[in-house]
């Protein structure tokens, strides 16, 4: 997993993410470069869910929770798609 701040001054985002406990890495994308130009951000929060060949096999906007992240990755073990 790996997360993408676009909302928050790295000043401010880095403690929320220690408080949080949150161990996984987290990048800060404040020119909207990646998040909008590549993937379409228009909203938040969305969740992505990337292939190792950039393709994305999931999206979804609103929170997710640990219960859809374990879905999408049972279906993806299964070599489905998530939301297909």
């Amino acid at each position: 997993f790996v997360a993408v701040d676009v909302n928050d001054p790295p000043a401010e985002a880095v403690p929320f993410v220690q408080k949080a406990g949150i161990l996984y890495p987290v990048g800060v994308d404040q020119t909207f470069r990646v998040t909008s130009g590549l993937y379409g951000l228009y909203g938040l929060p969305q969740t992505f869910l990337i292939g190792s060949n950039g393709k994305v096999l999931a999206h979804t906007i609103g929170a997710v929770d640990s219960a859809d992240l374990r879905s999408w990755m049972k279906t993806l073990g299964e070599g489905g798609v998530p939301g297909t």
